[in-house]
């Protein structure tokens, strides 16, 4: 049991060594990919009691690819992102953008037309950014931390129609389904 705890925890920290040690081979599907688990090794997690594993394990994990800008991604059939992604800076750039707008306008310093004015940008585009600014708090830790569901960047919310104003609504839009 031990020796799983140890595995477990070197895979999370994503270890190369051990996932070649237990990963015998790998065949990507167009909608799966496969994963063939080494015996011997497996035996060594399971313990000794258990060590009569003459065959490999399969592991079938359902994923797809998908574009997010220039990157591709590995999907997972939650919608989550198998791999480890840097945050989208043009998205955090927006939802600061949005906030500061949101700041400003809330002061009652300037209305929507003046502060458009002011930054060179139409009214129609600036309240579709500073709708951001009340994005769940959640959410914005997911944008900071690259770990929005995939698809999502500042195109989609800008370009992608309404956001929801409810909270529970906008996790379930925008998050993997492993972070709702």
């Amino acid at each position: 049991m031990r020796e799983a705890s140890s595995t477990a925890a070197a895979l999370g920290k994503r270890d190369c060594l051990v996932a070649r040690r237990l990963i015998e081979r790998v065949t990507v599907h167009p909608n799966r990919l496969e994963l063939i688990l080494t015996p011997a090794w497996l035996a060594d997690i399971i313990g000794p009691a258990e060590a009569h594993c003459p065959t490999a394990a399969l592991h079938t994990v359902a994923v797809r690819l998908t574009r997010s800008g220039r990157i591709l991604r590995l999907v997972d059939e939650a919608g989550a992102v198998s791999s480890v992604s840097a945050p989208d800076a043009s998205l955090i750039r927006l939802v600061l953008t949005a906030r500061r707008w949101w700041t400003e306008l809330a002061e009652g310093e300037f209305d929507i037309t003046a502060l458009s004015a002011r930054e060179k940008a139409s009214a129609s585009w600036m309240t579709r950014v500073v709708r951001l600014a009340f994005l769940a708090p959640d959410v914005i830790e997911a944008v900071l931390a690259g770990r929005t569901k995939a698809g999502v960047d500042a195109k989609a919310l800008l370009t992608g129609g309404r956001i929801p104003s409810g909270w529970m609504e906008q996790r379930n839009v925008l998050l993997p389904a492993s972070d709702n």
